[in-house]
């Protein structure tokens, strides 16, 4: 009997070893919780980065947009922001957030940011050296945001937007629609140490833009050049919308999407519901040669001609058609990452892992190699319906 006693007495003095305390443990209003942030070349310090953190304020967040009222210089009650931006300038990132504390009194807490955005020139002079900090603390999440700004970094996070009360939310938002749309690509910071890690692969990372109404109203859109290239960390180029894409259908991004295909004296708009890409690489007489293969299935969405397109030959008229303007998209793309010398593909990597006792010998010309490197591409378009009418409605 006194066996199983003494076991007993042991596993819950040993439980208790387990219990953990509070030692950690931070309140809330100790805290200021950073939701954003950008980061700019800073004048002060040549060498240092100007952060800009977006931190929550809880008291504005309950309620409607409209509550919170507070005047502003004419006595007029204008609504108060959800968020306060606050900027100081440090030799690292690390620097800068402790400078912040002077002005807030609390610590900046990163465990819930949602947003990373770099000022252009800022992502021009290398980035590497801001971002080793975010991989490196606890705090900050993998799967942060990542946006390159036009401008700065702090014009993106100090437009107010109409939907959402957190700049940095709403612009999170507006990355992750765009990539369900196919018109840009979510990039994060695990992407951002992936390419970081390989010797060959350059990143891609949309750009953001703030444009303005004509009753002043700003708001931030992803369009126009909608890609920034990097070369290791340093950005040195960027690609436009239709480049972007063509990058998208190659690497597999495509999710949704709309093509229009010019037919018969008007255009054809084609929906493109699913599409999936595969990527090959051999070695031909010594010379690498690249093949993109592009499947995808779609529907006609709306027809500007004055013929009905319903039959079976419109139909592969119109898939011939639209396979060619994929695989357009997809060489000019890859002719202007060639000619910025950036595997945005990730060739040299597939070429290492295929061929790697080839691959010690080309590793340190990659570049020489991936600018005469040939590409071919094949597009297989299938179209599913012409949808609810088959004749065009007109008067």
């Amino acid at each position: 009997m006194r066996k199983p006693i003494r076991t007993k007495t042991a596993l819950c003095l040993l439980s208790v070893l387990m219990l953990t305390g509070c030692t950690g443990a931070r309140e809330l209003g100790d805290l200021s919780v950073v939701i954003g942030m950008g980061l700019d070349e800073s004048t002060e310090c040549p060498d240092g980065v100007l952060l800009t953190a977006q931190i929550v304020r809880p008291s504005e967040m309950k309620g409607g947009s409209s509550e919170g009222l507070a005047g502003d210089q004419d006595g007029q009650p204008q609504p108060s922001r959800a968020y306060w931006n606050i900027q100081a300038t440090g030799e690292t990132v690390l620097d800068a957030l402790r400078e912040c504390t002077h002005e807030t009194n609390n610590r900046l807490y990163l465990a819930h940011n949602q947003l990373i955005v770099v000022g252009k020139d800022a992502a021009k002079a290398g980035i590497g050296r801001h971002f080793d900090a975010f991989l490196r603390h606890n705090e900050p999440r993998p799967s942060t945001v990542l946006l390159v700004s036009a401008t700065r970094a702090s014009d993106i996070l100090d437009v107010q937007p109409e939907l959402d009360k957190l700049p940095a939310m709403a612009v999170t938002k507006l990355t992750k629609t765009q990539e369900f749309t196919s018109q840009s690509k979510a990039v994060n910071i695990i992407d951002y140490a992936n390419a970081m890690l390989s010797k060959t692969t350059s990143l891609v990372i949309p750009i953001a833009t703030v444009s303005e109404g004509e009753s002043g109203e700003k708001t931030v859109s992803i369009h126009g050049s909608v890609g920034a290239v990097f070369k290791g960390d340093r950005m040195v180029g960027e690609l436009s919308e239709s480049e972007f894409r063509g990058y998208l259908w190659a690497s597999g991004g495509i999710r949704r999407t709309v093509l229009n295909i010019g037919y018969r004296g008007g255009r054809v708009g084609i929906d493109v519901v699913q599409a999936g890409s595969d990527i090959e690489v051999s070695l031909v007489n010594g010379k690498v040669l690249a093949r993109v293969k592009v499947k995808q299935e779609g529907r006609i969405s709306d027809n500007g001609t004055n013929v009905a397109v319903a039959t079976e030959r419109d139909f592969r008229d119109l898939e011939a058609l639209e396979s060619e303007y994929i695989r357009s998209e997809i060489m000019d793309t890859f002719n202007k990452a060639r000619d910025m010398n950036t595997d945005i593909y990730g060739f040299g990597e597939m070429v290492s892992k295929k061929y790697p006792s080839e691959w010690e010998g080309m590793k340190d010309r990659w570049d020489e190699i991936f600018g005469s490197l040939q590409l071919e591409v094949s597009v297989e378009g299938k179209l599913r319906s012409s949808g609810l009418v088959m004749y065009p409605i007109r008067p």
